[in-house]
């Protein structure tokens, strides 16, 4: 039971996702796409913080899912950050795929997983820092290695006035 103060966790999925227009997969991803590394940070307090992670996840995952993977693109998509802050990154992006996997029903983890792939094989193949995806992939975290950079990411990243 919860007092006046204590929202239930339909009035705080109402307020927090849809009233937000945060429930959808390519809804969060515009969303995510739109915040700086800050609000990034903030949104994974948000996600993680116990009230927000109890609510069913039937009706949040798609907003994990759309976070794991604006995390892995920030990861290997991102020119201007240091190999520390990458390796972050991908300890970010493993602590939050193993801590989403054991909420996904049996049925529908096969479907993640497969999501999850396709986010990692894109940075494979074009992504700036292709190695990110192997690391995440392996689970390999704290790495302090190189970041080479990738041909296709190079181009694909360029912008006109770079030129």
């Amino acid at each position: 039971m919860s007092d006046d103060k204590t929202p239930s966790l339909g009035r705080l999925f109402l307020s927090e996702f849809a009233d937000k227009n945060l429930v959808e997969y390519d809804e969060c991803t515009a969303h995510y796409e739109a915040l700086s590394s800050d609000d990034m940070i903030e949104e994974m307090e948000f996600l993680f913080n116990p009230p927000i992670w109890s609510i069913s996840f039937n009706f949040t995952s798609q907003r994990y899912y759309a976070f794991l993977s604006a995390i892995i693109n920030l990861a290997g998509r991102t020119r201007n950050l240091s190999n520390k802050q990458r390796s972050i990154l991908i300890n970010i992006a493993i602590l939050i795929r193993s801590k989403i996997r054991p909420r996904i029903s049996p049925e529908k983890l096969a479907g993640f997983n497969k999501a999850v792939n396709f986010t990692l094989d894109t940075i494979r193949m074009y992504g700036l820092y292709p190695t990110i995806a192997d690391l995440i992939d392996k689970e390999v975290m704290n790495y302090d290695g190189e970041f080479p950079t990738n041909a296709i990411g190079e181009i694909i990243e360029r912008r006109p006035d770079q030129e």
